[in-house]
């Protein structure tokens, strides 16, 4: 016979708590005692004779079932605890959690539960009480006593990154400040992050920062040292409270000591360079330096072209959906408004394709044009692998099977013949040597990287996207005008690439080479 327990109970709380190492049952992930559910494994609200009768058979448990047993209750997560809610594990699963791990803990449980009992009773534990409120200006001290009361200690120093199927998360604490943070990974190209205190004046504040607040705000002034004033999160006042810094954060402003401070901002450093690591990746295999996003979702335009070719490409669909016949053009799935590439024989899409049309001022438009944009947002299985592996086709790919491969064998298949008299079309590979996708196209990236200049650009402009919010010494800043205007001497440019240039740096209608340098060696002053 199993005895009954209030799930209520301080000492049963803490017992649970401690015997299973302050980690939730069922997610094994670290939780804060305070917020520490107790739940039952068989939820109480089973009020069948019948079901509870042939559960405890199946289980070996006593007929007369207890749902307050030790057995039946264990440490809960509050977002499990919501999750799991009344429902019923199946009898498998149901023996794992008990038979082989809840039933093991009881006697446990029981110890710890007699141990803090006999520790709250003892009156040396009272006199030590009073000895730390008669010394109540030593916060050493009362930061000692409240771990006690609360159950609770400092951080313990710790590093880790956890990269499984489920999580890739980075958990850095030191004794008074813990950051744990969700790295971007594909599909999720954004990613979050907790900042936690463990001092007695701000035990129970929290601070959740977004992937903008993140980059924006915590990696401002990143790895520079706290006299220069560089992060504009840190407000500290020299004359009026020399030991006090402030630190605002997403409209929370909490007051740190020094080593506090100090503990935080080595934390964001470490942080920093696992964030933007991994941001950057996903960028740069996506090519979002060559590709324009849309929409702020990872759709990225590929090609823009006229409304006729849009509705050849579309007749040419409907022809050959992959349900009309074999050969190897029939990969296309006609439904809807969209590109869609299928594979019969895995039964799998690889790819989608949106047509964008932009809403004209006026209803007649001298150029009406159509946007091909790719997008990710219906694969099943989003890992960076399968793009690899060209299971899904990647921008990259897509916009070289589009531009070389797709459109050219449209226009082909539909182009009329040449001469009357003969009505025979040349063969694809003459008219393939000839055929230039810029006379179809209003727009398309330019991907290739054809020497090391361009190269070089290239890695500028993905350096300076991803890390817009660092700081520089200003000696290389200097020295970028110094190349830019290099280049300007020594390049040929017309007036629309002088204009690109000029609205860049914020000195619009300067399209003469002489005055646009002239501009830029004032900016450097």
């Amino acid at each position: 016979m199993f005895k009954t327990y209030n799930k209520q109970d301080f000492f049963l709380r803490a017992a649970l708590y401690h015997v299973y190492e302050g980690r939730c049952f069922y997610e094994r992930v670290p939780i804060r005692f305070k917020d520490m559910h107790v739940d039952h494994i068989i939820p109480e609200s089973i009020t069948d004779k019948g079901e509870i009768s042939r559960i405890t058979k199946e289980l070996g448990l006593p007929e007369l079932f207890d749902a307050n047993a030790l057995y039946n209750l264990v440490p809960c997560s509050p977002h499990e605890n919501l999750s799991k809610n009344d429902d019923l594990y199946n009898i498998d699963y149901l023996k794992k959690l008990i038979l082989d791990k809840s039933l093991s803990k009881i006697q446990s449980i029981k110890n710890k539960m007699e141990n803090f009992k006999k520790d709250y009773n003892d009156d040396k534990k009272k006199s030590k009480l009073l000895a730390f409120l008669s010394e109540y200006d030593n916060k050493e001290k009362l930061e000692e006593l409240y771990n006690q009361l609360a159950n609770e200690e400092p951080y313990k120093e710790k590093r880790e990154i956890i990269d499984n199927s489920t999580q890739y998360t980075f958990v850095r604490s030191m004794s008074n400040v813990k950051l744990v943070g969700n790295l971007p990974r594909y599909p999720n190209k954004e990613g979050n992050c907790l900042i936690t205190f463990s001092n007695l004046r701000l035990r129970d504040c929290m601070i959740t920062l977004n992937h903008k607040q993140i980059m924006r705000d915590l990696f401002e002034g990143v790895k520079t040292n706290l006299k220069y004033d560089l992060r504009s999160f840190i407000l500290h006042q020299e004359k009026i409270n020399p030991d006090i810094y402030y630190v605002d954060l997403a409209n929370v402003r909490l007051p740190l000591e020094k080593n506090e401070v100090e503990q935080l901002t080595e934390i964001i450093d470490d942080f920093y360079d696992y964030y933007i690591k991994e941001s950057t990746y996903i960028y740069n295999f996506f090519r979002k330096d060559v590709f324009e996003s849309r929409n702020g979702k990872n759709r990225l335009k590929m090609i823009e072209i006229n409304m006729d070719l849009w509705f050849l490409i579309k007749k040419f669909i409907r022809h050959f959906d992959y349900g009309k016949g074999d050969t190897k053009w029939h990969l296309f799935d006609a439904t809807g408004s969209m590109l869609k590439v299928y594979d019969k024989k895995e039964r799998e899409f690889r790819l989608f394709i949106y047509a964008e049309v932009e809403q004209e001022e006026f209803i007649v438009s001298s150029i009406r044009s159509v946007k091909l944009i790719w997008t990710d947002e219906f694969f099943l299985d989003k890992r960076l692998s399968n793009f690899s592996q060209n299971i899904y086709w990647s921008p990259e790919f897509t916009l070289h099977w589009l531009t070389e491969i797709f459109i050219p064998y449209v226009i082909y298949y539909y182009a009329k013949p040449r001469t009357k008299v003969l009505r025979r079309k040349i063969d694809y590979e003459k008219f393939y040597e000839n055929f230039r996708i810029n006379e179809y196209s209003l727009y398309q990236p330019n991907i290739k990287q054809t020497n090391d200049f361009e190269f070089i650009v290239g890695e500028l402009q993905t350096f300076f996207t991803t890390y817009q919010l660092d700081v520089y010494p200003k000696q290389d800043l200097l020295n970028l005008y110094d190349c830019l205007i290099l280049v300007i001497e020594r390049t040929d440019l017309d007036e629309s690439a002088l204009h690109y240039i000029s609205s860049k740096l914020g000195v619009l209608g300067e399209y003469e080479k002489e005055i646009l340098i002239r501009d830029i060696k004032k900016l450097k002053k």
